[in-house]
């Protein structure tokens, strides 16, 4: 994308024009300095005491002086260093416009281990390179900007350079079927590489002049794949119009390997991919008919194809490579979609009124279905997001996944939490929110408040959300109370994309907002073979039973307490109706085995008072002779 340098801070001569806001969590000593090191300036940031297990270290900073130049500003970039020592952990970017504290506009998260390795002043680092779009600086008073760390060890200092603020704008492509040829980053790899953004193990990318198709370069793939299982890159497309298209087509060299090669592209917003096979040597043209693409796996719309209406909004291409671990090099040119007179015509989209527009609802029955973040795990049939507190401090849950969400209506998001924290008087807060289009532009909900006593829901109008056919990211922001402190368990049921709230899952109805009973000895069961909580409505699905439980919209047969982790498997145990009726014998006059266990013990009473009286008379008699 074409790019115009507004302004530029290299630290050569010092720090003129950047700031600390401090770090989060606040109150830790940090110190901003000016460095050289191998000749070059740069922004030293040192902090001292930030917990080693704290899952958002955040490093903040502000660019202030800025006049009028603000308003051009649509991107901005900078050079991150990290420390080897640093270790394992996470790391991402955000801006924000003050004195808008709200909107946020943010880089995917990365792992240390997928950045590139440099070596400054004998040193050890690990390279972040930031490239982050924003929208609306013309209204701002300056560029706030945070590298903010997930579980890092930041003994060692961290360093910042290359500060840059741009004019980044769309130029009409001359051929908008061309994804890359790879001409336009006039040799650069740096420009290549912040083009790509990566998905999984670490991948290099390179401009390669010796293996290409044509022009004066090609692409070289550098691969390793690791603990994740697979590595990607991707690019953005605009959207992009590929009417009048019916396959996809590149140039590829490899020398053979057992790993595979995925083509993704985002059409219609659906993720179609399709695997080509790598285990013998190749070089020359592939070509895939739209055809033969189908929706990634964990596509909500697995029944979607590539039809006319999909090929007007064709906005993300990624390159993924599979299979066990280990390395190899692949060599790509000439990406780009064609017209194949041998393969099929792409076919019409279906007539609006044929067209049934099911309900995307995500229950967290077994697994996360790609949401991630905040320490997400799955609990109960809920995701469970650990949720940091302190006053305006954020924590957020999302799936970065392509929508077309044109035809639906409302995002909504049943949560509660935990007692865990301090809350003090307020309630914690959340708020749905979307990130949409080429530049993936923030919009949410608005903040609504959660409660502990029972679900909330949060509930997000979308019916004039502008770009709602290209939704990248749908997500949760919780934000800590004012007062509040430590850290709280939330807990969402469901997150449901529907077109009118009676879609929404049932839930049972329970409503009292008082907390579920607690075992007072839950190692202990005090009697194996009875129930301690019978089902006090015997006609209602119980909690753990498989009856009447249907994904898109059944009831999950909660009850609006908040949940807990399970003790053992309760889920696996059923009761058999015949177990449930009373047990009358052979006759109707005999009685229930409870009113014989009744007369049982009251017999057995009145023989021991007997016992015992006679046993006083005999003693008296005995005293008198």
């Amino acid at each position: 994308m074409p790019e115009i340098s507004i302004k530029k801070l290299t630290f050569d001569e010092g720090l003129d024009g950047v700031k600390s806001n401090g770090t989060w969590p606040e109150d830790l000593d940090s110190q901003l300095s000016h460095a050289v090191v191998d000749g070059n300036g740069m922004l030293k940031f040192e902090v001292d005491g930030m917990p080693v297990d704290e899952t958002w270290q955040e490093l903040k900073l502000e660019l202030d002086g800025l006049g009028e130049e603000l308003a051009h500003v649509t991107r901005l970039k900078f050079d991150a260093f990290i420390p080897t020592t640093a270790g394992e952990g996470d790391v991402e970017a955000s801006v924000q416009l003050p004195p808008d504290w709200e909107t946020k506009f943010a880089t995917d998260r990365h792992s240390l281990g997928e950045l590139e390795d440099v070596e400054i002043g004998g040193t050890q680092y690990k390279h972040f390179p930031v490239s982050i779009d924003v929208t609306g600086a013309g209204q701002a008073e300056s560029i706030a900007f945070s590298l903010i760390g997930s579980q890092l060890n930041m003994l060692d200092a961290f360093y910042i350079d290359n500060v840059e603020l741009l004019n980044a704008y769309v130029q009409t492509p001359l051929d908008p079927w061309l994804v890359d040829d790879f001409e336009g980053y006039l040799g650069d790899d740096a420009l290549l590489h912040r083009n790509y953004s990566s998905n999984g193990d670490p991948i290099t990318l390179r401009l390669s002049s010796e293996y290409k198709n044509n022009g004066e370069y090609g692409l070289e793939y550098d691969y390793t794949i690791g603990s994740m299982g697979y590595a990607g890159r991707q690019t953005s497309l605009g959207p992009v119009n590929w009417t009048g298209a019916n396959a996809f087509e590149f140039w590829l060299k490899h020398d053979g390997t057992e790993h595979h090669l995925t083509v993704q592209i985002q059409i219609g917003g659906v993720s179609f991919e399709y695997n080509v096979e790598l285990d013998e040597p190749y070089e020359g043209m592939v070509r895939i008919p739209f055809g033969d693409f189908a929706p990634a796996g964990w596509e909500s719309n697995q029944t979607a194809i590539i039809d006319q209406s999909r090929l007007e909004r064709v906005s993300q291409f990624a390159l993924y490579v599979g299979g066990g671990q280990g390395e190899g090099v692949l060599y790509f040119d000439d990406l780009r979609a064609v017209y194949d007179e041998n393969a099929a015509e792409v076919p019409e989209a279906p007539d609006s009124e044929d067209k049934e527009v099911e309900p995307i609802i995500y229950q967290f029955e077994t697994d996360l279905e790609g949401w991630s973040g905040s320490q997400a795990q799955i609990v109960d049939g809920h995701m469970k997001a650990v949720v940091q507190l302190g006053d305006g401090i954020t924590s957020e849950v999302q799936k970065t996944s392509g929508y077309n969400l044109t035809d639906y209506r409302y995002i909504v998001a049943n949560v509660t939490h935990d007692e865990s924290g301090t809350i003090a008087d307020e309630a914690l807060l959340g708020k749905l929110f979307v990130k949409s289009g080429g530049d993936w532009s923030w919009s949410d909900s608005g903040e609504q408040e959660i409660n502990r006593d029972g679900y909330s829901q949060i509930i997000y109008d979308i019916s004039e959300l502008n770009s709602r056919e290209s939704i990248q990211e749908i997500g949760i922001e919780f934000i800590g109370p004012t007062g509040s402190e430590g850290t709280t368990n939330a807990y969402i049921d469901y997150v449901a994309i529907v077109t009118s709230l009676d879609e929404l899952p049932e839930e049972a109805d329970n409503g009292s907002g008082e907390d579920p009973e607690v075992d007072p000895d839950p190692g202990i069961d005090p009697d194996p073979e009875v129930d301690p909580d019978p089902d006090p409505d015997p006609g209602k699905k119980k909690e753990g039973t498989d009856e009447d439980d249907h994904d898109n919209g059944g009831s999950k047969g909660k009850s609006g307490e908040t949940p807990k982790p399970s003790e053992g498997d309760p889920g696996e145990k059923t009761i058999d109706d015949k177990e449930l009726e009373v047990v009358k014998g052979d006759s109707e006059d005999e009685l229930p085995n409870t009113a014989t266990n009744i007369y049982s013990i009251l017999l057995a009473g009145l023989l021991l008072i007997f016992a015992g009286g006679l046993a006083i008379l005999i003693r008296k008699r005995s005293v008198a002779n």
